[in-house]
């Protein structure tokens, strides 16, 4: 069963701008939280008795097995193909100038709070969109095959480690490192910076714009409610069982609890809002957490209809 991702209004804001979330820092942060799962796995195979993995062999699969099974929702064969391709176009110096001031440019588009923000002149926030292009190039160059066994498994963590040490410095020598953890903020905030964003542009339209101190404030409400809610909802997540066939009652266990963080965090964000918009602000955002909040409902109804007619069908075959 493929991947279910929700797929909100705001969420599909974000993915029109694809320029709104750095793309190398999601790269490196999958890779580690697919070994982190592979992980969790393996040491829950080698925890379990000798008469359970006895019983049910197939408990006792190689950790090659469980990865290939968590993979299969992150990485299809058509994007290993692709990856394969771009590899092979960055070795041409002028594909490679021709993808560079691209992503320059696009990047540089959704992030143009970003000099405010960091409290850094226009030109060092260009070197640092240019700084994470280039470290994106680099690692688009170099192909990230899955770890087949728990040694190749250790030593991706450590690169994956390293690597994200390797582009700290760089960004801390160019910025300061007294600035690195606010870069960090920066880039963990920016889904909910655009969809703040967003919000603006329907006040603007209702007479009833934004004003400068509100928006850092609610910025930071909302966004450090929606990493609460991920927080607890990755834990659940690695919690269920996703293999010998409980694949489909684990996505719609997910969903579910996924629905009810949602809402939780819906409550909560319009509690801090409270304080910082007016009562007319208030009721937009409310409506927009709202509609969002029944998408999301909506489409997690139509996967529980999905897995219903699948398996009518798959009897009936």
């Amino acid at each position: 069963m493929p991947a279910r991702k929700t797929t909100t209004v705001l969420w599909v804001l974000v993915l029109v701008f694809g320029s709104t979330t750095f793309w190398l820092w999601r790269a490196l942060a999958e890779e580690r939280t697919r070994a982190n799962l592979l992980q969790a796995q393996v040491e829950e195979q080698e925890s379990l008795p000798a008469t359970v993995t006895a019983d049910f062999p197939e408990m006792a699969a190689p950790a090659v097995k469980i990865l290939e099974k968590s993979n299969e929702d992150v990485q299809s064969t058509e994007k290993q193909d692709f990856d394969a391709v771009e590899r092979r176009l960055l070795l041409n110096e002028h594909y490679r100038e021709a993808r560079r001031r691209f992503r320059h440019l696009e990047l540089k588009s959704g992030h143009i709070d970003l000099a405010k923000v960091m409290q850094i002149s226009p030109e060092t926030a260009d070197r640092l969109i240019g700084l994470f292009v280039e470290q994106e190039l680099r690692y688009l160059e170099k192909a990230h095959p899955n770890p087949r066994n728990e040694e190749e498994l250790r030593v991706r963590k450590l690169k994956i480690e390293q690597a994200e040490l390797e582009q700290d410095a760089e960004i801390a020598a160019l910025i300061g490192a007294d600035k690195l953890v606010k870069w960090k903020e920066y880039q963990a905030s920016l889904v909910v910076r655009h969809q703040v964003r967003q919000f603006g542009a329907k006040l603007f339209a209702a007479a009833e714009p934004l004003r400068e101190d509100q928006i850092e404030p609610l910025i930071a409400a909302i966004h450090a409610e929606r990493v609460r809610a991920s927080k607890v909802l990755s834990e659940y997540t690695a919690s269920l069982v996703w293999s010998g066939g409980m694949e489909s009652k684990s996505h719609a266990y997910r969903n579910t609890r996924q629905l009810e963080l949602a809402e939780a965090a819906n409550k909560r964000i319009h509690e801090k809002a409270s304080s910082i918009l007016s009562p007319s602000q208030l009721t937009i955002l409310d409506d927009i957490l709202r509609r969002q909040f029944e998408l999301e409902q909506a489409e997690y109804q139509m996967y529980r209809v999905q897995d219903d007619v699948s398996r009518v069908n798959s009897v009936i075959d």
